[in-house]
């Protein structure tokens, strides 16, 4: 990842480290931490049109983009310091550049998935004022990964132009913080926080946001779970909940 301070820009090391590249999750059975390159390969079927394979990758990047994930990095490298707003932005290019970088119309593609060679990917198709530091560690529960990957591998007008239109979208509202413009998580952060006045046990506030028939996330919805509750009762998905209702804990916290 870049990080700018006016027209100076630094190349963070991670975003050129064999490790970082490769520290990924799926919930295959087979490929539970995916390398870059058994990614390279989902990308390869996709453009064929194999669906699963497409949508093996984009689950990679919600999983790989989750809290949970760097939380997993931290106690994996305990060395290497980087921060969550480092760890989302690199993991995010890195899935970018892969999926723009594996355009037909690049030489990188030219081979089917067994002969595939992995190319040091570079940012040549993310435009630089493309304003991808706009989304936050948050938005992962928010945006469709699936529908990112789709649209730029099934793009007829090429993927910088697909990724521009979805990301402009994205950012269309004038509300600084997207999650707080959509009146379904407005009343949803209400409920908790009053649950949390009332003392609720997590599991309690699951129920409370059901009763109230408050939707779960995308990610959630697309791994069959039908309401918080079942979420909750979900290894995979409880760190989540836990997030979330932590943030609304701290606001509580501040001081008025």
């Amino acid at each position: 990842m870049k990080t700018s301070t006016g027209r100076q820009t630094q190349i963070l090391w991670f975003d050129n480290d064999p490790e970082f590249r490769d520290f990924n999750f799926s919930d295959s059975l087979i490929d539970p931490t995916p390398t870059q390159q058994k990614l390279a390969e989902w990308i390869c079927m996709g453009r064929e049109g194999h669906t699963f394979a497409a949508d093996a990758f984009s689950d990679a990047m919600y999983l790989t983009l989750r809290t949970a994930a760097f939380e997993a990095h931290l106690r994996t490298y305990p060395r290497k310091a980087i921060t969550h707003p480092e760890y989302f932005h690199s993991k995010l290019r890195q899935f970018l550049r892969m999926l723009l970088d594996s355009d037909p119309g690049t030489p990188y593609m030219e081979r089917g998935p067994k002969f595939l060679r992995v190319p040091n990917y570079s940012d040549a198709w993310l435009e630089p004022d493309l304003p991808l530091l706009e989304l936050k560690p948050e938005d992962n529960e928010r945006v469709d990964w699936r529908e990112l990957v789709h649209t730029i591998l099934e793009s007829q007008q090429g993927g910088p132009s697909a990724l521009r239109a979805w990301l402009t979208q994205q950012l269309s509202t004038s509300t600084p913080n997207l999650r707080r413009s959509s009146p379904g998580i407005a009343l949803r952060d209400k409920l908790i926080q009053q649950a949390l006045i009332e003392k609720k046990s997590r599991m309690e506030v699951c129920d409370i946001l059901d009763r109230n028939g408050i939707p779960v996330s995308g990610p959630m919805k697309r791994a069959g779970m039908a309401n918080f509750r079942s979420a909750w009762n979900d290894k995979n998905f409880r760190a989540n909940i836990q997030s979330m209702i932590s943030k609304e804990l701290k606001k509580l916290s501040r001081p008025s």
